[in-house]
């Protein structure tokens, strides 16, 4: 093969394929576990409702003549196991992934937000239940802290979505699916208020048809979630595996010839 010598340099080769340079290696992190966890606790939500009417059919969970409901230990072994899942599997996966997915997104765009950024709404949010626990006499001001704790936890998990739903953007991520998880809650706390007031005066289909789209609207938002986890983290990988082949072509155009 033909070498072209220059004082003081290593000789190169002048024909050939160009060696394949090797980019600066940047730590991925794994999304797949904690964006599977999250789903999967979302999910448990919607299996609930299932599971209960399931085991009512079946006997295991019916009211009693004095209008008290009865729960069988099966039942209520079921029960706990899909609001623990629910719980820790959304908790565990949420927290995880954030931190995951906002790292790799610092790859692609400098306008991203602090990774940590679900553990501080954690925290303000625990601090705000913790701080129920102030004794007042005055009705009102009790009234004013149980409102003021609830604003708060619901801010700051929607404070949490306004900034991925960003970073999403930031990244060439869809920020539809976020836009739908702020705006779905919302419609849905809000026709269960409108549908608790005029259940009493409605009959029974006008109630299950509320329900079931009650339930539509959930599963709708765990759809979002889905869509929304995953666009996210192909828009951060996909940069970063194209990488290597952009770094090569860069080094074939400086030094061919």
């Amino acid at each position: 093969v033909a070498t072209r010598q220059v004082t003081g340099q290593v000789p190169r080769q002048v024909t050939g394929p160009v060696p394949l340079v090797e980019d600066q290696p940047r730590r991925r992190h794994h999304t797949t576990i904690p964006r599977l966890l999250c789903v999967v606790g979302h999910a448990s939500w919607l299996v609930l409702p299932i599971a209960v009417i399931v085991l009512a059919r079946q006997g295991y969970i019916y009211f009693r003549f004095d209008d008290t409901l009865f729960i069988d230990e099966r039942a209520q072994r079921v029960v706990v196991l899909l609001v623990l899942i629910g719980v820790f599997g959304y908790l565990i996966g949420w927290l995880w992934w954030t931190v995951a997915a906002l790292l790799n997104a610092r790859h692609k765009s400098r306008y991203t937000p602090w990774p940590g950024i679900a553990w501080a709404a954690l925290v303000v949010q625990v601090g705000a239940v913790f701080a129920l626990g102030i004794e007042l006499d005055d009705e009102f001001a009790r009234f004013a802290l149980v409102c003021g704790v609830g604003l708060t936890i619901v801010g700051a998990h929607f404070w949490v979505l306004g900034s991925l739903r960003r970073a999403a953007g930031a990244v060439k991520a869809p920020q539809d699916p976020w836009s739908r998880m702020i705006i779905l809650p919302i419609a849905g706390f809000a026709m269960g208020i409108v549908a608790s007031f005029f259940l009493r005066w409605v009959g029974r289909p006008a109630s299950i048809g509320l329900m079931v789209v009650g339930y539509l609207n959930s599963l709708w938002y765990v759809s979002s979630v889905y869509s929304a986890l995953t666009s996210f983290d192909r828009a951060c990988v996909g940069r970063m595996s194209i990488g290597q082949d952009d770094h090569a072509l860069m080094h074939f155009r400086f030094n061919r010839g």
